[in-house]
């Protein structure tokens, strides 16, 4: 029964931020929204584990957002998780998160490949091959994604 019960609090947390993934995509075309909201369901534990206020991401810290937050976190390096202190974007509002989020996967050079994608599977694989060090990153969002039904959200 718990498992239900998470699972639907879950489901609850995500369609609550639905619309402010929406929002952000018409501002920046370059993101999927199913593609956000399992990273940021995957990043911060659906909320439980937030850095910075609402950077559910695990954003770095960028020259473009004026607040940050330094927090452990650990990294995989050479097949192994490595322990660091680093610092992250933070946002007081989910809005400045999801637009952040939008303006780093439409303008980076990084994501020109997950941009050029011709679906959302191949989106998710290439977004994956830059956005973390988890070797299984773009497995998990896949994952996500269909567990929720977040592709219905791009359409």
């Amino acid at each position: 029964m718990l498992d239900k019960l998470r699972l639907e609090k879950a489901r609850q947390w995500i369609e609550s931020l639905v619309p402010v993934a929406q929002q952000a995509k018409r501002e920046w075309p370059g993101m999927r929204v199913a593609c956000c909201l399992a990273q940021a369901s995957l990043e911060s534990a659906f909320g439980s584990r937030a850095i910075g206020g609402w950077n559910l991401w695990g954003i770095k810290a960028l020259k473009w957002v004026p607040d940050s937050v330094e927090v452990p976190t650990k990294e995989w390096e050479n097949g192994q998780l490595v322990r660091h202190l680093l610092r992250f974007a933070a946002f007081p509002t989910p809005l400045e998160g999801f637009r952040c989020y939008g303006r780093l996967v439409t303008n980076s050079p990084a994501y020109s490949n997950a941009r050029a994608a011709s679906d959302l599977d191949d989106y998710i694989n290439e977004l994956g091959k830059v956005w973390a060090t988890d070797p299984m990153y773009a497995k998990k969002v896949r994952a996500l994604v269909r567990q929720f039904e977040l592709e219905k959200y791009d359409a």
